[in-house]
């Protein structure tokens, strides 16, 4: 568990889903090479508020820094633990497949309820070009909303991640919290 000291960033995952491909990038990036802590389960935090320190549940998928980065964040009050890993710490390990797929609409549905990017994404209403198959074990599926049928959108396959969507900010979402969690280590205070 990684300590988080006053004064550091908070970016909470509901900031990441509306951004652009090119602001998710440059928040990967910032996360990637500031060895910013992910937030791999939910934790609290006492950040800033207009009306004095509020005690935040942490999403899975939310990230602390020391650096400040570069979209909107809040400001840690106190000093805490949470459950969490350095990003940046190796290269990230994942694949997105290319090729076709099937556009669908539906919810994202954590398959394996312990795998941070899938339930950074559990509950999201999607819209995605999906694979039909899997290439491996699904963590991720999108349950489509007029047939019902399971899309993968993550899997796992010989310890790699696979992103199913070749293309569209659904794939860009699994995209950024992968290269995230898969570049993980113990921080400096060996959380």
């Amino acid at each position: 568990m990684p300590r988080v000291d006053t004064g550091m960033y908070v970016v909470e995952t509901a900031e990441v889903f509306s951004l652009s491909r090119r602001e998710l990038l440059s928040l990967r990036d910032w996360a990637l090479s500031s060895r910013a802590i992910f937030v791999t389960s939910p934790s609290i935090a006492t950040v800033d508020s207009t009306s004095g320190p509020l005690r935040l549940a942490l999403g899975v998928g939310s990230l602390v820094g020391r650096e400040r980065p570069p979209i909107p964040y809040r400001v840690t009050k106190s000093s805490e633990w949470v459950d969490g890993c350095a990003a940046g710490a190796t290269e990230p390990r994942y694949l997105r497949e290319a090729g076709e797929g099937v556009r669908a609409r539906g919810v994202a549905v954590a398959v394996d309820y312990k795998d941070p990017p899938s339930l950074m994404l559990n509950s999201v209403r999607l819209e995605a070009v999906a694979s039909r198959h899997a290439e491996g074990q699904p963590l991720l599926i999108l349950l489509e909303d007029s047939t019902g049928a399971q899309l993968p959108l993550l899997a796992l396959r010989g310890g790699e991640y696979i992103i199913e969507i070749p293309e569209g900010s659904a794939g860009d979402l699994l995209e950024y919290a992968t290269s995230l969690y898969t570049s993980c280590g113990p921080t400096k205070d060996g959380g």
